[in-house]
């Protein structure tokens, strides 16, 4: 159990770590790229990340504990989708 909550303690310093890092290093791209292409980096790299998670689940043959989203939940993930797009692009 200990183990369980180092890592999720090291994770979650790290997700903190380089969601600081993301703002400085975004902000410094806008002098030669457009902010609707900083914003799509952003989410690119975002989506590489999750891919390598669920590769590394697939690979260590971890079971998936997390429920899937049911018809009740489609608005709110219409609305989360819509407002991840927007606030990159506001952001920047």
């Amino acid at each position: 159990m200990k183990q369980k909550t180092n890592t999720a303690i090291l994770l979650a310093v790290l997700a903190a770590a380089l969601y600081a890092v993301s703002t400085p290093v975004s902000k410094m791209l806008l002098s030669a790229v457009p902010p609707t292409m900083v914003a799509a980096f952003l989410y690119l790299g975002a989506g590489i990340g999750m891919g390598a998670m669920m590769i590394g689940r697939r690979l260590s043959h971890r079971p998936q504990t997390e429920q899937r989203l049911g018809r009740k939940d489609l608005p709110f993930a219409i609305a989360m989708v819509a407002l991840d797009i927007a606030a990159p692009i506001l952001m920047m």
